[in-house]
C-alpha cells in the first residue's frame, strides 16, 4: 500500500452504570453499612485521530490519539452507617467534569485476520488521576 492514510473521528458517548450491593453487617461494632444501589450517568464528547505510521506487504501499524471530556450527569451514591447513635452518611464529592486521553497502537495483519493492540489512557480532573493500560489480540472473521 502506498501513500499516507489518516483519520479523524468525532466521538459521542453515554455511559450508564448501576451496581447493587447488599448491606454489610458488622455485629461486633453494632454497625450496618448500607451501600444500596449505586447509579451513575455520564455523557462525553471528543475525538479520535490517527493514521498509518508503518506500512508493509503483510502488516501495518496504526497509531491513534483519543481525547474526550466527560460530565457526570447524575449519580450521587451515599453510604449509610447505621449504628446505635445517629446514622452517619458519606456522600461522593466527585466533581462532575473530567477528561480522558488515550494513545493506541494497532498492529494489523492483512493475511490472517489477526491483529494486536496496546493502549494507554488516563482519566483526570482536579480530584484524581488514573492511568490504565491494555494489551490484546483480535481475530477478524
Amino acid at each position: 500500500m502506498s501513500g499516507r492514510r489518516y483519520f479523524f473521528e468525532p466521538l459521542g458517548s453515554i455511559s450508564w452504570n448501576q451496581n447493587s450491593i447488599g448491606d454489610l453487617n458488622l455485629p461486633g461494632a453494632a454497625v450496618v453499612v448500607q451501600l444500596g444501589d449505586a447509579k451513575a450517568l455520564d455523557a462525553g464528547g471528543g475525538f479520535r485521530a490517527g493514521g498509518v505510521i508503518m506500512d508493509g506487504k503483510v502488516h501495518y501499524l496504526e497509531a491513534s490519539l483519543t481525547n474526550r471530556v466527560w460530565d457526570r450527569v447524575s449519580g450521587n451514591n451515599p453510604v449509610n452507617f447505621v449504628n446505635l447513635g445517629p446514622t452517619f452518611t458519606l456522600t461522593d464529592a466527585f466533581q462532575k467534569v473530567y477528561g480522558e486521553s488515550a494513545i493506541q497502537l494497532d498492529w494489523i495483519n492483512r493475511l490472517w485476520g489477526w491483529s494486536a493492540f496496546a493502549k494507554m489512557d488516563a482519566k483526570y480532573n482536579t480530584q484524581f488521576l488514573t492511568y490504565t493500560g491494555k494489551l490484546g489480540a483480535r481475530y477478524e472473521f
